[in-house]
């Protein structure tokens, strides 16, 4: 007990003693990353206005710091300033944060080039510097940072090749590079990045063909290379990619048939293969090899044969769009029984319903709920439309069956449509009136019926319809006069009267309204070529071979429809 009693003032002593020692160094100031700091801070403009002597640097906004056991004093580790709304440009001085881990700059205003002196930081594991102004190259030196798991350089200006010694980066798991502007080929040996799971290089200039070493990547979840002019056909080996829920290849020139590989993912769950040359037939179970599927695009395309049935088998399908291909055949049943499809688009295709029994997947549509668009255009669709079209979902807002020889009248029930925004049903052989109930519409935007046989007035209800901004009417049989209403549509830009049987007062208000439309039309098209003619930098003004090429075309635009 005595031992107890006497060892107690040194135990108490030896705790005072760490308490000031630890607050002591807690206190202390690293120069070198003092002075990173505040060279980054002068290099720029915004409001960094509390990094000053009032505060140690470590409590400065955006700033985290860390112990090292290797350094003296404590050391930063992190700098986060997204969306401070600085301007500039990114100092070197920051690679002289040897200790950082994590950098991230996003959603400023950051312009000039990303220093090369970053390839010093041996420690990073996080760098973002999206969302802002960056030109020049992607620096080579990023491959010494060996630690890196994430890059994301998105929305950028960045130009030049991918570096290919960014592969040296082998912890790395994230590569985000959209929305610049890299150009080249991309580099087989990002196949060796075995642990990536990301890898997005969607819209910007890349050429080439996607490299057959991706099939490496067992884990990635997410590619993306839409919107490039990436050519030849897609590999093979990019079917082995056990962990792939999201593949966009969308906007390039890739061509041929699709390998049977590439239906092997299971996992899969958006596809978008669209604006390509790829050809072929789809298989007959794609429903069951992709069951997990959400969002399919094949558009702009040359697929052919018909559209599976089994693609119901994906329930979860929230978005088909097939068109712009030439399938062929019945639209399946099946395809209507999807309850979270807000969007089916398979316009422009050689797809048939003549018979009241084709129209079957419109009758199970009267059970989907969600429905946002649906857009049948440019098919070879023949008779009565289906009376199941007026009980869609009231939340529909894009109708699109225009360009084919669909009979019969228009079903006065399409005002419970009440969510309708765009209506499209020209042109076809319809006869009878317009509907009165068109009126109901309220949030109408678009409304064609153009190049039909409707006949009657058109009726004073169109003036109810305020949101109203473009009305094509034309190559009809309408008779009288343009109702007064119609001056209710003050968003009304552009509407097509001519080719009736108005009375001769009506057709001069008629060609008047065309006119102010073109000659609108006309303004705006000046306009924008002004604008591409003043933009600041040379290389993305348009070139006057351009700008005489284009003034041409408007004004034979313009003349010819007069």
């Amino acid at each position: 007990m005595e031992r107890s009693v006497c060892a107690l003032p040194h135990r108490v002593i030896f705790l005072l003693f760490t308490c000031i020692f630890v607050s002591s160094s807690t206190s202390y100031q690293n120069n070198t990353d003092v002075d990173a700091l505040l060279y980054f801070k002068n290099s720029i403009s915004g409001d960094l206005s509390s990094w000053n002597e009032s505060l140690h640097y470590c409590q400065w906004p955006g700033v985290v710091c860390g112990n090292s056991k290797h350094s003296v004093g404590r050391r930063v580790t992190s700098l986060q300033l997204n969306s401070f709304n600085l301007t500039g440009s990114i100092s070197p001085y920051l690679a002289n944060l040897t200790f950082l881990r994590h950098l991230s700059l996003s959603g400023n205003n950051f312009s000039g080039s990303i220093p090369e002196e970053f390839g010093r930081l041996f420690q990073l594991r996080h760098l973002n510097l999206s969302q802002n102004s960056l030109q020049g190259t992607i620096p080579s030196s990023l491959g010494a940072c060996s630690n890196l798991r994430n890059i994301s350089l998105a929305n950028n200006e960045l130009q030049g090749a991918l570096p290919r010694n960014l592969s040296y980066c082998t912890y790395l798991q994230n590569i985000d590079l959209k929305s610049n502007k890299l150009e080249g080929e991309i580099p087989a040996e990002f196949g060796s990045l075995q642990g990536l799971k990301l890898l997005v290089l969607g819209i910007n200039n890349l050429r080439g063909s996607i490299p057959s070493s991706f099939g490496n990547f067992s884990l990635l979840t997410v590619l993306d290379l839409s919107y490039n002019d990436l050519s030849g056909s897609i590999p093979s080996k990019l079917g082995s990619l056990p962990s792939l829920t999201s593949l966009n290849l969308s906007n390039n020139n890739l061509e041929g048939s699709l390998p049977s590989s590439l239906w092997n993912f299971s996992s899969l769950m958006y596809l978008n293969l669209g604006l390509n040359k790829l050809s072929g037939t789809l298989p007959k179970d794609i429903g069951h090899l992709l069951p997990n599927l959400r969002f399919i695009s094949l558009s702009t395309n040359q697929f052919h044969g018909t559209i599976p049935a089994s693609l119901s088998n994906a329930s979860s399908l929230e978005s088909v769009a097939l068109d712009s291909n030439g399938f062929t055949g019945k639209i399946p049943a099946s395809l209507g029984t999807l309850p979270r499809m807000y969007n089916l688009k398979l316009v422009y295709n050689h797809l048939e319903a003549k018979e009241e029994a084709d129209w079957s997947f419109m009758n199970a549509l009267t059970n989907n709920t969600v429905l946002k668009k649906l857009e049948l255009s440019c098919n070879e669709f023949e008779g009565l439309l289906p009376n199941s079209l007026v009980n869609l979902s009231k939340g529909l807002e894009v109708l699109s069956m225009g360009y084919s020889k669909l009979s019969g009248s228009i079903p006065e029930g399409i005002g419970n449509l009440v969510g309708l925004s765009v209506i499209i049903m020209g042109p076809n052989l319809f006869t009878g009136s317009i509907p009165s109930s068109i009126g109901k519409l309220k949030n109408l935007h678009i409304l064609a019926l153009d190049f039909n046989h409707l006949s009657g007035r058109i009726p004073h209800s169109i003036g109810n319809l305020t949101q109203l901004y473009r009305l094509f009417l034309e190559s009809n049989q309408l008779s009288g006069s343009i109702p007064s209403t119609i001056g209710n549509c003050q968003q009304m830009e552009y509407i097509t009267l001519s080719d009736n049987n108005l009375n001769e007062e009506a057709e001069n208000d008629a060609r008047n309204m065309e006119f102010r439309g073109a000659t609108r039309d006309f303004l705006v098209s000046v306009i924008r070529i002004g604008l591409l003619c003043s933009k600041e930098s040379p290389m993305e003004r348009m070139q006057m071979g351009d700008v005489t090429k284009e003034m041409l075309a408007i004004r034979d635009s313009f003349l010819l429809g007069f």
